[in-house]
């Protein structure tokens, strides 16, 4: 069994969530694993218990996606009208 720590982390992977608005189901996901937190940060502003590591989930607006898609190497077609996106963050342990 694994343990949530630190020391058995091997890798954070990051994804773009898409789903419906008020829904539970994720309709797609985008690894954006490639994007380092010191760009994510420029993005997203942690919640204070999140201690800058982004861990939590965090949902994206319309002027966060301008400057995140800066950061792909694919810019995503993020259409508000139909979707909600969020940014999640998943710890891989030993």
């Amino acid at each position: 069994m694994s343990k949530y720590t630190r020391e058995n982390l091997e890798r954070i992977e990051t994804y773009i969530e898409v789903a419906y608005p008020d829904g539970d189901e994720i309709l797609e996901e985008y690894d954006i694993s490639y994007v380092s937190l010191e760009n994510l940060l420029k993005v997203f502003i942690p919640e204070p218990e999140d201690d800058y590591e982004l861990v939590w989930a965090y949902a994206i607006n319309k002027e966060q996606s301008v400057l995140l898609n800066s950061f792909l190497k694919e810019p995503l077609d993020f259409d508000f009208t139909k979707f909600e996106y969020g940014m999640q963050r998943y710890g891989v342990y030993k």
